[in-house]
């Protein structure tokens, strides 16, 4: 009679699963590899202008010599997925914009130490190592740190770090970005620009995404991997912190707090490695384990309170149905003001009201309420006197499923049978009439059980449930015209009521809505489902296939 989703603040969207998963021989998750503020990557000499260290670039994710996507012909293609497209359409996008193919070859480097995706310094360009050495710098200044815009500027980031590479040499610029390094930032602003302009994205988390424009352009750089495999370390954070905050829309946020805290660190860190992101998604991971526990417990609460709210409400309906217009003894008010609303209440919490059980504990009901209105006719007498023992017998049978005690069964069933012994004694009709009045109720025809069904029911179309919505999708929710949408989780759907519960990411309650208000604000773009989809995924697959298809 009803759906609820899994209580929790982040998405669970049956329907949009992270990318493809990797087959039995597709790599895995990449190995460590270090970020750095300055260091040597294979065919790259050292500038000068780095600190000291020893860095390597990381080896292709799950791969080792004897791995056909490393070790095959020169160029190989990738085998496997990313962002829910061959890995091998994002590497021939990419590196059409780069103007270099991205393959096996040139992501790893030859065997001569060559590797045109991290190219040295030179007299007239910049090298990778010292541009990464530059954007350490720019990360904690204030105009990247906090950008007052939710916005990705690539020549600002561009022209920032030239003024910060002619630091070393008086303020005097005497070479360029180097193209491979030029067209990767600009490469990240089209996945900046897609994650904004993506609107199951709150604007209060893609500031805090743009946070992070250095830090993915330093990962991008220093580790081309990062846009072929899907597990990242540095794009699964991004992902985590867009899917967390999902419902997060207000920078006084307990969530959003947690959050701009774990980018802050990560902006602290001059020399970012992947473990860096890694630590910073685990640090995620950890904080989202409590905050969903809070969220589950809140969430639970509200959908008990609804699915209570709606059994409340079902057995009033009923009993209004049977009740109106009746007189209820007050020797039978504990038996049906109380307990039998309890049964009901509590039948309708575990199995809804379509099913027949329902229908028989509401028939009874009825016929109890029948039996104990005041006696008018002998046919009145002569039905009591047919059906009482079997009532009596029912109510027994019913409230021994819910009263523990016997004393307490037999003191409920009593009023019931005081009444009724109450009715027989007042009446006064003699043998005959009451053998006639037998003879009459036999002959009768029944039909009062369909009555009650269609009261039951009411003659009105039951609206229908919208299209593909399911507990746990997320909505853009139609408040009103006077108040601002909200990001809100479906949580339950009532099919019999045909009604919907929305809670928030904390698992708090927000508002009912019917079918018919869904559907109409729906079909008017008033509310909107938020898709749920992987922030990054979805960003890279919207920059190569605009790549692909121009204009």
């Amino acid at each position: 009679y009803a759906m609820t989703a899994q209580p929790g603040g982040t998405y669970h969207h049956p329907q949009t699963p992270g990318g493809i998963p990797p087959s039995a021989d597709q790599p895995a998750a990449g190995q460590a590899g270090t970020i750095p503020g300055g260091a040597n990557q294979p065919g790259m000499p050292a500038t000068g202008s780095a600190p000291t260290g020893n860095t390597t670039m990381p080896a292709a994710p799950g791969t080792t010599a004897g791995n056909p996507e490393q070790s095959g012909a020169a160029g190989a293609e990738f085998q496997h997925y990313t962002a829910g497209i061959p890995a091998s359409q994002v590497g021939q996008a990419l590196g059409n914009f780069l103007g270099t193919p991205v393959n096996q070859q040139t992501l790893h480097g030859d065997e001569a130490g060559n590797a045109p995706l991290f190219p040295a310094s030179t007299s007239q360009h910049f090298g990778h190592q010292e541009i990464i050495h530059a954007l350490s710098g720019l990360q904690a200044q204030p105009q990247f740190v906090q950008p007052q815009e939710t916005r990705f500027d690539a020549e600002a980031i561009k022209q920032a770090v030239v003024a910060e590479l002619s630091k070393s040499s008086g303020g005097v610029v005497t070479k360029r970005i180097n193209q491979i390094a030029e067209k990767t930032i600009d490469f990240i602003e089209l996945i900046f620009d897609a994650i904004i302009d993506d609107e199951d994205i709150s604007d209060t988390i893609k500031t805090l995404l743009l946070r992070l424009q250095i830090p993915i352009i330093k990962a991008s750089m220093s580790d081309q991997e990062f846009f072929i495999y899907d597990d990242h370390p540095a794009r699964l954070l991004l992902d985590k912190i867009a899917e967390v905050g999902v419902g997060v829309t207000d920078h006084t946020d307990d969530m959003f707090i947690q959050l701009d805290k774990i980018v802050s660190d990560i902006l602290a860190e001059y020399d970012l490695t992947t473990e860096t992101f890694q630590k910073a998604l685990d640090d995620l991971n950890t904080i989202i384990e409590q905050q969903e526990e809070a969220a589950r417990k809140k969430e639970e609460e509200a959908q008990q309170q609804t699915l209570r709210s709606h059994a409340r409400n079902t057995v009033l309906k009923a009993l209004r149905v049977v009740t109106t217009g009746k007189i209820l003894p007050e020797a039978v008010h504990p038996l049906i003001l109380k307990r039998w609303p309890t049964l009901m209440f509590n039948h309708y919490l575990k199995y809804g009201k379509e099913n027949d059980e329902w229908v028989t504990l509401v028939e009874t009901l009825r016929d109890i309420i029948e039996s104990i209105q005041p006696i008018r006719t002998a046919e009145d007498l002569a039905l009591l006197r047919a059906e009482k023992d079997e009532l009596i017998e029912a109510t027994r049978d019913y409230l021994s499923d819910s009263i523990k005690s016997e004393k307490d069964i037999e003191s409920v069933v009593g009023g019931l049978i005081d009444t009724y012994e109450a009715h027989i004694r007042e009446a006064s009709y003699t043998e005959e009439e009451l053998e006639q009045a037998e003879e009459t109720i036999a002959e009768m025809d029944d039909d009062t059980d369909d009555d009650l069904a269609e009261k039951l029911l009411g003659n009105e179309p039951r609206p229908e449930l919208p299209a593909n919505v399911m507990p746990g999708m997320w909505f853009h929710l139609y408040m009103g015209d006077d108040q601002l949408a909200r990001r809100c989780k479906l949580s339950v759907i009532v099919l019999e009521d045909s009604n919907l519960m929305f809670v928030n990411h904390k698992g708090e309650l927000v508002v009912e809505k019917s079918f018919d208000d869904i559907n109409a604000e729906m079909a008017s773009g008033k509310t909107k489902v938020i898709m749920g989809h992987s922030a990054f995924d979805h960003a890279l697959k919207t920059v190569v296939t605009n790549l692909g298809h121009p204009g």
